[in-house]
């Protein structure tokens, strides 16, 4: 979802002007854009100091892995803390360990404390490091898996979202991962839209994910008393996937924490209002189900330690584990014995 300045309030809609960025060539916006925009990610040159294009073409972007670990987070781009925040949560990758993180409410801030961030540039292959695909704030995507595509999707919105779809080639089959950040507040007929547009999107893939903020939550809608539930447009839309929290962690009475709330006042308390809500998910098919969920998990959870009542954004990430299990070779038909 998103926060203006004043944390936790879910009223009105900050968006930070764009500013020049740091140690890359200003290039030009992707404003009005056509349905889709194909991009380039960027990698790091330590000779150079900077962050330079990539070529998408040629056979460099295949690999082989066994598992996969994904990470999803809003970042929270309220002015109060924000370059404090923004720089605990880059110190978080090392032990986040992930292959790829999508992350959501990125706005220039982030972009310079991202791109000088030391083990970004070790690690990562970035999807913007200037922020040409922001209309004020966006969405970012770091890799450390080479991509064989990336490209930036035109939604139905009039707040400017958009999806980002990475694709790789991944144990010579076509895995595509994708970001976004659904309408927020009273939109639940935008937001059907967008999920209905990027499954049509994703639906060539035999392997993909969806993960960001979808701005409702999983067992309540933004109106009380309305139905039909908006979380039932997933099974519409994406009926080959599983919900990964969900089918990992099913209700348990424990705890906000079982329940996968990432947006939690009874926790996180930059959020003032009481609210708990899981707005935050991942979708997963995969063919054959080679690719499975193995593991899920909250992450920044905690305040910053020597910031009293401050937490790395007013959301929870998400973290899940995928293994990869090679399909069995069918076993030869048996020789029928001669008559």
């Amino acid at each position: 979802m998103n926060s203006p300045p004043c944390m936790g309030s879910r009223a009105t809609k900050a968006r930070p002007g764009v500013v020049p960025a740091l140690n890359v060539a200003s290039e030009p916006a992707v404003a009005e854009m056509a349905a889709s925009y194909a991009l380039q990610p960027y990698r790091y040159n330590s000779a150079k100091h900077s962050w330079e294009k990539l070529d998408l073409a040629g056979e460099g972007h295949k690999v082989n892995k066994t598992s996969l670990r994904l990470a999803t987070y809003n970042v929270f781009f309220g002015q109060n803390t924000m370059r404090g925040r923004f720089r605990h949560i880059l110190s978080m990758l090392p032990e986040l360990d992930a292959d790829v993180i999508c992350v959501q409410e990125a706005n220039m801030e982030w972009i310079e404390e991202m791109t000088d961030n030391e083990y970004v540039q070790q690690h990562y292959f970035a999807s913007d490091v200037n922020g040409r695909t922001f209309n004020g704030y966006g969405v970012v995507i770091l890799s450390r898996i080479p991509m064989a595509d990336l490209t930036m999707w035109k939604l139905p919105t009039s707040m400017g979202r958009r999806a980002l779809i990475a694709t790789y080639t991944i144990n010579e089959e076509t895995v595509s991962i994708g970001t976004v950040h659904l309408e927020s507040l009273d939109s639940a007929q935008l937001r059907a839209e967008q999920l209905e547009k990027i499954s049509g999107i994703l639906a060539s893939s035999p392997h993909a994910g969806l993960m960001g903020d979808f701005n409702f939550d999983s067992d309540r809608n933004f109106r009380k008393g309305v139905m039909p539930l908006e979380n039932d447009n997933i099974a519409a839309h994406y009926p080959d996937y599983v919900d990964v929290w969900p089918t990992l962690r099913p209700a348990d009475p424990k705890g906000p924490e079982e329940k996968g709330y990432t947006f939690d006042s009874e926790v996180n308390r930059m959020i003032r209002q009481f609210e708990q809500m899981r707005y935050d998910r991942v979708l997963w098919k995969s063919a054959g189900g080679q690719w499975r969920p193995k593991r899920i998990e909250l992450f920044g959870t905690a305040p910053m330690k020597g910031h009293i009542g401050v937490w790395p954004s007013d959301h929870f990430g998400l973290v899940t584990d995928l293994e990869f299990v090679a399909q069995a070779e069918p076993e030869p038909e048996p020789e029928l014995a001669d008559e």
